[in-house]
């Protein structure tokens, strides 16, 4: 993916928003999603939309919902995304 996250997130956008995919691993890279011309912001908004949240998958806090400033300020980090219901 290499920054093209949100562009792959877009094409699976009917499985997403149905909850098909019970858990996606995804590194947010913002150096990567600004040289592909997006950014933090719009990947996050794009989750947010389809009824995702997020988790580092470092965090040893059990069930610590990622804010939008943490997934900024962290630099490159994986995460997993879940539905959010």
């Amino acid at each position: 993916m290499e920054g093209y996250e949100v562009d792959d997130l877009s094409a699976a956008r009917e499985l997403l928003q149905r909850n098909a995919v019970k858990k996606i691993l995804i590194e947010v890279c913002p150096e990567n999603l600004a040289r592909a011309g997006s950014s933090v912001q719009e990947l996050w908004n794009m989750w947010k939309m389809m009824g995702y949240v997020a988790y580092m998958v470092e965090d040893t806090r059990q069930n610590h919902v990622l804010t939008l400033a943490e997934c900024e300020s962290f630099g490159c980090i994986n995460i997993i995304l879940r539905p959010a219901v």
